[in-house]
């Protein structure tokens, strides 16, 4: 069979196709474009892995910049204030030992005297602290007068309650009890004094 020449001249336009620079050169890149691969689930949990070991061993990523995430205009203005401030800090450190040693001094110049400083700041609490003393050797005696006074009042309030048992007895009774009314009305106001105690 021969070949018709419809079908002939399509295979032959193809392969002209197929041969020419143009297409030579769109497949030779296709071949050497990178392609993009797909990670599997396996190596995508092995590098969210890897992030948070990085984070805890507090390594940065190589994508992220040092010194803080700074700009450029920022570390250049860093740059440029740093020496200012660290002779401010140097200053203001300077300043600091020379308190602090004068403190220092002050301590043992105190220690060598007998007196510290902590001696001197406390030393008005002691005046209080004796105050506070006398003030509870006050309380204690006023407490202790108190309850005196309310063992008086209940013996007073059982004499006047014994007592009143026998107002209405005559004379006679009081007498043969060993008592008069008279000493039975002294006896009545002395317990009414001592129950108002």
């Amino acid at each position: 069979m021969v070949p018709s020449p419809a079908n002939s001249r399509a295979v032959s336009t193809a392969a002209a196709r197929a041969r020419s620079p143009r297409h030579v050169q769109q497949r030779e890149e296709e071949d050497t474009a990178p392609r993009e691969y797909q990670l599997t689930k396996e190596q995508k949990q092995r590098l969210e892995d890897m992030g948070e070991e990085r984070e805890l061993a507090g390594t940065r990523a190589w994508t992220q910049r040092s010194y803080g995430g700074h700009t450029d205009q920022e570390l250049t203005r860093l740059i440029a204030t740093g020496p200012v401030d660290a002779r401010l800090e140097d200053r203001d450190a300077a300043a600091a030992e020379e308190a602090a040693a004068a403190l220092v001094q002050e301590i043992e110049d105190a220690a060598a005297g007998g007196t510290t400083l902590g001696r001197i700041e406390v030393a008005p609490i002691y005046v209080l602290l004796d105050q506070a003393d006398e003030h509870l050797a006050l309380a204690r005696a006023e407490e202790a007068w108190e309850t005196e006074a309310a063992t008086v009042a209940a013996t007073a309030d059982e004499h006047l309650r014994h007592l009143s048992l026998s107002d209405d007895k005559s004379r006679l009774a009081l007498r043969m009890a060993g008592t008069s009314r008279k000493e039975h009305a002294q006896l009545k106001k002395q317990a009414e004094n001592g129950a108002r105690r």
